[in-house]
């Protein structure tokens, strides 16, 4: 079932322009089990090590890293996709960039995990890049003793 939340032109706007980039790493959770480590306040908090404010509700806002990345979940499919606007503190207010998480099963029973990210400023791509590679896929990895295998 497909839930979008409220309108852009309330809440900032997605940019136009930006530049973007795709992950996609293979875990060992099913897909549902790895949607709740994407909206569960807790679970985020925990692989992160850090204050997390995130809910499955669709219009609602999240703050991860203690307000660093803040933003709106714009779509909630669970447990298959979730369509964020995000954004860094250190942005003008109202820019937003979109994030695009896909959970599918994998051939192995796990999940494959494909993240888009477009809206990006190019002071920073690389930043957003590393970020999701350090404080998601390695985390996972490394922090919970699953076979996280990036793709791409």
């Amino acid at each position: 079932r497909r839930v979008h939340g409220p309108g852009r032109a309330s809440t900032g706007a997605v940019s136009g322009a930006g530049l973007s980039f795709e992950q996609q790493v293979d875990v060992e959770l099913p897909p549902a089990e790895m949607f709740e480590w994407f909206t569960d306040s807790g679970r985020v908090s925990a692989f992160t090590m850090a204050p997390a404010s995130v809910s499955p509700v669709p219009g609602s806002p999240f703050s991860l890293f203690g307000g660093t990345v803040t933003g709106f979940q714009d779509e909630v499919v669970a447990p298959s996709r979730l369509v964020q606007r995000w954004r860094f503190s250190t942005w003008p207010e109202g820019q937003f960039s979109r994030v695009e998480l896909g959970f599918e099963p994998s051939a192995s029973g796990g999940s494959t995990i494909t993240l888009r990210h477009s809206g990006l400023p190019k002071a920073d791509l690389e930043r957003a890049k590393a970020g999701w590679n350090e404080n998601y896929w390695v985390r996972f990895k490394n922090m919970m003793g699953w076979s996280v295998n990036v793709l791409k």
